[in-house]
């Protein structure tokens, strides 16, 4: 897959190759409104999305989002390595479906964030992963010490 066909699915998840504008701000304000964690990442982990329940869950904007990976940049030290390797193997699939995960944030601001999240794999038309969807919602501490 090239990056130009990578970019059109992309695209066509967040509803920004729709050809009518209105379409388009619906999409990212429906996104936006939803009071669940939303993500869009590459493969590799790179994020291409964050909707702002998750960037508040995060506790970063946009701008501090660029160029970042959701396991380098997000992901508890000590859960890197597990949270790799599910994606990886999200990665290998050659159908679409879901698995469920539970991701452990941190970052100056927090030392654990626990999201449970459903992850959609995404594929592209040669049976290759795309993207992976992510839909999740954050687990108190007591459903954190329970699991």
């Amino acid at each position: 897959m090239n990056r130009k066909e990578e970019k059109n699915i992309l695209q066509a998840l967040l509803g920004t190759s729709t050809g009518n504008i209105r379409m388009k701000q619906t999409i990212r304000q429906a996104y936006d409104t939803i009071d669940i964690f939303i993500a869009l990442i590459k493969p590799d982990g790179e994020i291409v999305y964050i909707n702002r329940k998750g960037k508040d869950l995060l506790n970063c904007n946009d701008e501090e989002l660029k160029g970042t990976n959701i396991i380098s940049d997000f992901i508890l030290k000590g859960k890197k390595a597990g949270a790799r390797d599910f994606l990886r193997q999200l990665a290998k699939r050659k159908e679409e479906g879901a698995e469920e995960y539970t991701y452990h944030f941190s970052n100056e601001y927090f030392d654990d964030l626990a999201i449970k999240a459903i992850n959609h794999v995404i594929l592209h038309n040669e049976k290759k992963t795309a993207a992976i969807f992510i839909t999740g919602m954050k687990l108190s501490p007591e459903a954190l010490n329970d699991s």
